[in-house]
């Protein structure tokens, strides 16, 4: 029907004959629509060239193994953590998917709609905070995944926790005049012998729009005087 493209007549959908790597590969374009295949094999092409075809047939339980080795000087209890989210994920049946656990399915088959379907149940008795730290052992997992070009792209890398904790309120940011007139009280602090370098690092804190964390972390070497920038470090 176009290059690399054809049709399968009793179907009447599209599939892609990619050659990357010096072997052809066979890629169902999940459609019948011919505008729509040629988009799709051209998705898939790309795809394929960010992937190590030696490892295309990796499945997910062969890269938890791999992927666990690699955390084995953790903390026992971040061990744990890591162990019982990836584990749950291998068991995990997907409705909407083949038959059988996830942990037998190829890991370039595992896309975000299938993690969506599965996180909730993972999820579905542990708090919030817990949720996100899970959340975040499957980012950890498909972004090593995707370094090692098991993978083209981390199919966790957008998903979000979108509960909030309960009874836990933000608290509303300072409006800019409440700011200045809390440093000119520390400033003017009478009995306070250390009121001006206090008033000076706030004013430095609410200047750079920063935390306590990023101004600890800061090193001489972060400060470019040429550029006139200062380079942050995420805490």
């Amino acid at each position: 029907m176009a290059e690399c493209l054809y049709r399968y007549v009793p179907s009447g959908q599209y599939f892609a004959l990619v050659k990357v790597g010096g072997k052809q590969r066979r890629v169902n374009l999940q459609t019948s629509d011919l505008a729509t295949a040629k988009r799709n094999r051209d998705d898939e092409r790309e795809k394929l060239q960010k992937i190590n075809q030696d490892t295309i047939k990796r499945t997910l339980s062969e890269q938890v193994k791999s992927f666990l080795e690699t955390k084995e000087l953790l903390a026992h209890k971040t061990q744990l953590r890591y162990k019982r989210v990836l584990n749950a994920l291998c068991k995990y049946e997907d409705k909407h998917g083949p038959e059988g656990r996830l942990g037998d399915r190829k890991l370039t088959k595992i896309d975000k709609s299938t993690l969506e379907r599965f996180y909730p149940v993972l999820v579905e008795d542990t708090g919030v905070g817990t949720a996100k730290d899970y959340l975040e052992v499957l980012k950890a997992f498909f972004e090593h995944a995707k370094e090692a070009k098991v993978i083209a792209d981390n199919p966790a890398a957008t998903m979000k926790e979108t509960r909030v904790e309960e009874g836990k309120k933000e608290e509303p940011l300072p409006e800019i005049e409440q700011v200045k007139r809390i440093i000119e009280h520390i400033r003017n602090e009478p009995l306070s012998v250390t009121g001006e370098e206090s008033a000076d690092f706030l004013s430095f804190l609410a200047g750079a729009g920063i935390g306590n964390g990023e101004a600890a972390a800061l090193l001489v070497q972060d400060v470019d005087w040429k550029k006139n920038l200062i380079h942050f470090r995420l805490t």
